[in-house]
């Protein structure tokens, strides 16, 4: 429910709409560009990530422009995972890409109304999730474990998507830095120095 333009390496064609909005008050943003591709787009280098993405899109079902949802992984040239609506297969089921090329029907019926879309990528493979008002439709690619670029593409001017409530928590592979858990001497040593600093401070 920000301006995307301020927090994406990339915000081409991306329009406020108010008009149809999943956030409670928030707003959601239209992604069209004229007769090209509306893009949202975080790029990370060539260090290689672990994550999550979260969001919702808008399928009006009268939209026959292609949406994707991609995660490119740079030292594996043409490794690109998509999701969403494709024309390759049926315009009437969602479909993914395992490889960036063959589309797969990934055998949903597309419905009117928001759906949610996650993508949950560990070191042991990556999780792409699709919740409709038809249920939910999930995908597991164990040999996809890191990416370097996320982007959302939408349609042109006259397809347009909106997407709302983007959530993009990303961190180095391994995982987040955790503190290291203390010995059982370090956590006397830590009682016994905030008891002097309070008995000092009486």
């Amino acid at each position: 429910d920000s301006d995307p333009m301020i927090y994406w390496d990339e915000a081409v064609g991306v329009y406020v709409d108010y008009m149809r909005y999943h956030g409670a008050g928030g707003a959601s943003y239209e992604l069209q560009n004229n007769n090209t591709k509306g893009v949202l787009a975080s790029d990370f280098g060539s260090i290689a990530q672990n994550g999550v993405i979260d969001f919702f899109f808008y399928d009006t079902m009268t939209t026959t422009s292609n949406f994707y949802v991609i995660l490119d992984d740079d030292s594996s040239k043409g490794v690109i995972r998509m999701l969403g609506v494709r024309n390759e297969t049926t315009q009437s089921n969602y479909s993914y890409s395992p490889d960036g090329t063959n589309w797969v029907d990934w055998g949903g019926p597309r419905t009117l109304g928001w759906h949610n879309v996650r993508l949950e990528v560990t070191p042991t493979g990556t999780t792409f999730r699709l919740e409709t008002s038809g249920g939910a439709l999930v995908e597991y690619d164990p040999g996809y474990t890191a990416f370097t670029r996320f982007e959302i593409q939408g349609g042109d001017i006259g397809d347009p998507y909106n997407v709302d409530d983007v959530q993009l928590e990303v961190f180095p592979i391994g995982g987040p830095l955790q503190f290291p858990a203390l010995s059982l001497y370090g956590m006397i040593l830590l009682i016994v120095g905030l008891t002097l600093i309070i008995l000092k401070r009486r």
